[in-house]
């Protein structure tokens, strides 16, 4: 990619970040990206912490999957914090700082890698307790199976999925979140006739690892 000179300009005037740090931000990120990911950084902490953490924090480092593992966590600690008092700033310097906030275990690696934004799949809702028990079917036992009239949906209205649907769905889900978490294709088979769907062991495993991590940064 090549050097954004704009970007770079601004990086270094407006937000007086240092040389070196703005030159390699302005070989990673576009202006128009820049501006992107500012925006929801100032909507959740405010211009002023925002730009100290340009300048300060880590937040000019991260792209794709790692600057949204920092968004969910960031939102997660936000939502902990008292919106009476200031906020802490230097919590948000860096994926590490929010992960030792939050007191998280899943730290280095685990935590970094994920790219899978939990929101995006009905299957990965903590809060969901049929989705909660679908997921824990498919770690624990490697299948699920769904009856004809049972129904997957946010409320009780009837526009959810129903019966084979939701094996279907589940199969697209899993298809979608094992591609954003840059893993090995999912291995699973659909047995019509039974509304089943079956996974192999290493789907099972690596299923269980983001189930752990995006549960860690959910309310």
């Amino acid at each position: 990619m090549e050097n954004d000179d704009n970007l770079e300009s601004m990086l270094r005037n407006i937000f007086e970040v240092g040389a070196n740090k703005a030159f390699a931000a302005a070989h990673k990120t576009t202006t128009n990206e820049f501006y992107q990911n500012f925006s929801r950084l100032e909507n959740m902490l405010g211009f002023e912490n925002a730009s100290y953490l340009v300048q300060h924090g880590d937040f000019l480092g991260y792209r794709n999957g790692f600057l949204e593992t920092y968004f969910q966590l960031a939102r997660v600690a936000i939502g902990k914090m008292d919106a009476e008092l200031p906020i802490p700033v230097d919590v948000f310097c860096s994926i590490d700082s929010l992960e030792k906030y939050l007191g998280l275990k899943h730290t280095d690696s685990q935590t970094k890698d994920l790219k899978v934004n939990p929101t995006n799949y009905r299957l990965l809702h903590k809060d969901n307790p049929q989705s909660a028990n679908y997921l824990k079917l498919l770690i624990e036992k490697g299948e699920l199976i769904v009856g004809e009239n049972d129904h997957w949906g946010k409320t009780t209205r009837t526009d959810g999925r129903r019966g084979l649907h939701i094996i279907r769905r589940i199969s697209y889900e899993l298809a979608q979140i094992f591609n954003e978490a840059e893993m090995e294709r999912p291995q699973y088979k659909i047995n019509h006739g039974q509304q089943k769907i079956s996974l192999d062991e290493n789907t099972r495993i690596g299923l269980s690892k983001i189930r752990d991590v995006v549960y860690g940064v959910q309310k």
